[in-house]
């Protein structure tokens, strides 16, 4: 008994096991452990690990073989991460500022904001990361490649309005908008889009409350002074605005 005792304390049988398979007490296999079986490594408390080593080599093997199959099977998907401005703590009160104070506007007053912004729209791709799809050692096809062109004139720069009834009236841009440029814009364009909001809403002119950002084109005192003629209300918005205005999405 004490042999076979000692054969299964070298196996690295546990004490516990030992008094299940021999009947010795908890002492007596103490005392064997320790004179017989010193040098064998005693096992480690807790769950053994439920893949052996050869499992886990498989496994990672498997898995990084096929990974973009895997994680998709899994539900899983690539995107592009999204560019969100940095906000200082004054960003965020004055954001919060922004929304408390606009908190009582009814859906009257909204349907009389008419939401302004330039945009730039290019005629080959897209100025953001591109991918595409392609085996292991195969050449480049024209699906492959980004075309890029050396000329000008590869984008647009377009000014548009929004308004409750739908989309307001749009302009090109040539060349590099100024304070000047914009308040002609806003004599054309803008009065274009009020016509049509009035007509379609019916709403007074007076009701009409203009948006736009802060850039310094659309805060000079020519715009300013433009929009104080005409009675327009201007809806202020803090820097860095939240992204809540709807002609983010034309």
């Amino acid at each position: 008994m004490v042999f076979q005792a000692i054969t299964l304390l070298k196996q690295g049988k546990s004490v516990r096991e030992m008094e299940e398979m021999t009947g010795l007490s908890k002492s007596t296999v103490g005392k064997l452990r320790k004179s017989h079986c010193s040098s064998v490594m005693k096992p480690n408390g807790g769950r053994s690990k439920a893949l052996s080593a050869a499992n886990e080599r498989y496994y990672v093997r498997k898995v990084t073989k096929d990974r973009v199959l895997t994680l998709r099977k899994a539900g899983l998907g690539v995107i592009e991460k999204p560019k969100k401005p940095l906000l200082s703590a004054k960003n965020i009160r004055n954001r919060l500022s922004w929304c408390i104070a606009h908190s009582d506007f009814t859906v009257g007053d909204w349907r009389g904001v008419i939401w302004s912004d330039e945009t730039k729209i290019n005629r080959f791709n897209s100025d953001r990361c591109t991918w595409a799809w392609i085996r292991s050692g195969e050449s480049l096809k024209s699906h492959h490649v980004k075309i890029a062109v050396k000329h000008g004139g590869c984008n647009n720069m377009l000014w548009s309005a929004i308004t409750y009834a739908g989309v307001g009236w749009i302009c090109k841009i040539n060349g590099n908008m100024d304070k000047a440029l914009y308040k002609e814009i806003l004599e054309g364009k803008l009065e274009r889009t009020i016509e049509y909001g009035v007509d379609k809403l019916g709403f007074e002119r007076h009701q009409v409350i203009c948006q736009h950002d802060n850039d310094t084109k659309h805060t000079s005192t020519v715009v300013k002074e433009y929009l104080q003629k005409h009675s327009y209300d201007v809806l202020r918005c803090p820097a860095q605005p939240p992204d809540l205005k709807p002609n983010k999405n034309m």
